[in-house]
């Protein structure tokens, strides 16, 4: 899961990408928290034409003037729009503190472990980074449930052994937080 804040002509957007079940052409995200289904066909007939179909509405686009993967100016139904893309590290709510079904095992040092196994969907933060109490470090998947990881307490990221798609065991070290 990714959320991302797009920007479409001056108008933020806080967009959550969710991971596909089907095929990859289709996209399952949540716009403001509008959940939406939708689906992207690159075009035959131009390397840079694609349709946009959401919500049974298509969207004829136009990537030719994209100029990075962050900001572009694209062309919908003939008509520019201006893009900027911003992915963000944390989720846009701040938790005061963590459930306490969902904290995680710490071992002496400040070590994280998994408190269940599962799949390591995202890892929130980087080595060297601060963290507060209660800000989620490691989103786990595990019996088709997203189980969010907390940090204990405040402190700096020492080392980061978990990576994005890596199966992990019960107890096993996930990060380490001083």
């Amino acid at each position: 899961m990714r959320r991302y804040e797009v920007t479409v002509d001056g108008k933020a957007h806080s967009v959550t990408l969710l991971p596909s079940i089907v095929e990859r052409s289709k996209i399952r995200a949540t716009i403001d928290g509008r959940k939406v289904m939708a689906k992207f066909s690159p075009s035959t007939k131009a390397e840079h034409d694609a349709t946009l179909y959401v919500e049974g509405c298509a969207f004829h686009i136009d990537l030719g003037a994209m100029r990075d993967n962050s900001s572009a100016v694209i062309l919908v139904d003939g008509r520019p729009f201006s893009i900027k893309l911003r992915e963000l590290r944390v989720p846009p709510l701040q938790r005061q503190a963590p459930p306490s079904s969902a904290r995680p095992t710490t071992i002496s040092h400040g070590v994280i472990v998994a408190p269940i196994p599962g799949r390591v969907m995202s890892v929130r933060v980087t080595k060297g980074e601060s963290v507060r109490a209660g800000q989620t470090l490691v989103m786990l998947e595990a019996m088709k449930m997203e189980n969010e990881i907390f940090a204990p307490k405040a402190g700096i990221v020492r080392e980061v052994w978990a990576t994005e798609g890596a199966t992990v065991k019960k107890d096993q070290r996930l990060l380490e937080i001083s």
